[in-house]
């Protein structure tokens, strides 16, 4: 017998226009894995490029074993966000609560009980276009609060692939390109905007 119910989309909503954005969102959902949070946040915070570019939410769905607060409070260098779920709202309401709560332009999701190694801030300093037909579709995008997930790493990508993927819409598209090379990636992220 086939399941016919439509799979659940994350509705996220579009940032104001008229709150300063950071570049970048570390969006890090937890759950029971406190006792790895403290390397996952020594791990962003080693290659942090300050608040102005990067922001850091941990999203905690109601742990019930140990108290991921309170290694925030303990290790997040003033840095870090902090959110507990009144209850407990499983994984992707979870993940949702940090996408809707984060202000950045791009998004990364790390898990709690993950690291992410040198050169993560490779991939964020890309120089981004401010001008041309790329620097105003750009500015639109902004302007109109769009939110891009850049995925990379995923088991389902292929090797120096990139996704992108606006939250606001649920549109996404793959991109090959060599991850080493800054300024492809800033190439690609707008061109995929500036595609219809």
């Amino acid at each position: 017998m086939k399941n016919h119910s439509k799979p659940y989309r994350i509705k996220i909503p579009k940032v104001m226009d008229d709150i300063d954005r950071p570049l970048w969102s570390v969006v890090i959902p937890t759950y029971n894995c406190a006792e790895f949070l403290k390397e996952t946040l020594q791990s962003v915070l080693a290659q942090d490029p300050g608040e102005e570019v990067m922001e850091i939410i941990v999203v905690d769905d109601h742990s019930t074993k140990d108290e991921p607060e309170t290694v925030v409070k303990e290790y997040g260098q003033g840095r870090v966000q902090f959110i507990r779920q009144e209850k407990n709202v499983r994984k992707v309401k979870n993940y949702e609560t940090g996408l809707t709560a984060s202000r950045g332009r791009y998004i990364h999701q790390l898990h709690g009980d993950d690291l992410v190694y040198d050169g993560l801030t490779t991939g964020i300093d890309i120089d981004l276009p401010t001008s041309g037909a790329m620097g105003k579709k750009l500015k639109k995008a902004d302007k109109a609060g769009i939110r891009t997930a850049v995925i990379m790493g995923s088991d389902e990508l292929a090797k120096n692939t990139v996704q992108l993927r606006n939250l606001s819409d649920g549109s996404q598209q793959e991109l090959s390109l060599d991850l080493a090379d800054s300024s492809g990636l800033a190439a690609a992220i707008a061109e995929s905007l500036l595609a219809p």
